[in-house]
C-alpha cells in the first residue's frame, strides 16, 4: 500500500544499538542511558533535535492517518481494509497536488484533486460499512463480554506491535518513509491501538503492508 510504513531492518538497528558509545569519543549518536534504581539502561536515543514542526496540514491529515492505520489491521478484502486503502490513494492524491499548485503547475494540481474526489464513493462506502459490518455493536458485545478475547489479541499481535514500537523508536522525521512524520506518527498508533481490539485471521492478508 503506497506510503505505508515499511518494517525496519531490525538485526541492523539492534546492531547500530549495541555498537553505539564503542567509539573512540565514547559519543552516543542512536541510543541515550538511563540512571535508575536497578543501574544503568541503555535505550534507542527519539531523536528529534531536529525540532520537526507541526503543520496545519499534519492536523488535517492525523485523523486519516489513524483510520489509515487502525482499519488496514484488518483484512484487505473487508470493508474496513478497502477503506484504509481508498483513503491512503486519496490521500497520496492530495499530497501530489499540493507539490503541484506550488510548482505553479495547476493543471496536474486540479488533475490530482479530481482523481482524489474520484475516491469519495470507495472512501464513503466502506468507511461506512466497516462500522456497520466489521466493527460493529455485536463485534464489541463479544469482545468485551468474552475475558480472553483481548488478551487473545495481545498474543496474536504482539510481533506487529512490537515491530510499530520498534518503527516509532528507531525512525526520525529525516528518515521515515516520504519524511512524512506526522503522517507516520499517527498511522502507527492506529495501527497499534487496533490491534489491542482486532486481530486480523485472514492469512492471506498482510496487515503490516
Amino acid at each position: 500500500m503506497a506510503e505505508t510504513p515499511a518494517k525496519l531492518d531490525l538485526n541492523l538497528a539492534m546492531q547500530m544499538l549495541a555498537s553505539d558509545g564503542q567509539n573512540g569519543t565514547k559519543q552516543r549518536v542512536y541510543s541515550e542511558v538511563l540512571d535508575t534504581i536497578i543501574g544503568d539502561i541503555v535505550i534507542p536515543k527519539r531523536r528529534l533535535e531536529g525540532l520537526y514542526e507541526w503543520s496545519v496540514f499534519d492536523g488535517i491529515q492525523s485523523p486519516f492517518a489513524l483510520l489509515i492505520g487502525g482499519l488496514n489491521v484488518l483484512s484487505k478484502s473487508s470493508n474496513g481494509g478497502q477503506c484504509s486503502k481508498a483513503t491512503t490513494t486519496g490521500r497520496t492524491e492530495i499530497k501530489q497536488s499540493i507539490q503541484f499548485f506550488n510548482s505553479s503547475d495547476d493543471l496536474l494540481g486540479f488533475t490530482a484533486v479530481h482523481k482524489a474526489g474520484s475516491n469519495l464513493d470507495d472512501m464513503g462506502l466502506n468507511c461506512y460499512y466497516a462500522f456497520v459490518n466489521d466493527l460493529n455493536k455485536a463485534y464489541f458485545e463479544k469482545l468485551f463480554g468474552t475475558w480472553y478475547e483481548i488478551p487473545v489479541n495481545l498474543l496474536y499481535n504482539a510481533g506487529a506491535m512490537w515491530i510499530d514500537a520498534v518503527n516509532y523508536l528507531f525512525y526520525t522525521p529525516e528518515t521515515c518513509p516520504s519524511k512524512d512524520w506526522g503522517f507516520f506518527f499517527f498511522y502507527l498508533i492506529g495501527d497499534f491501538a487496533l490491534r489491542v481490539f482486532v486481530r486480523n485471521e485472514d492469512p492471506s492478508a498482510d496487515a503490516n503492508n
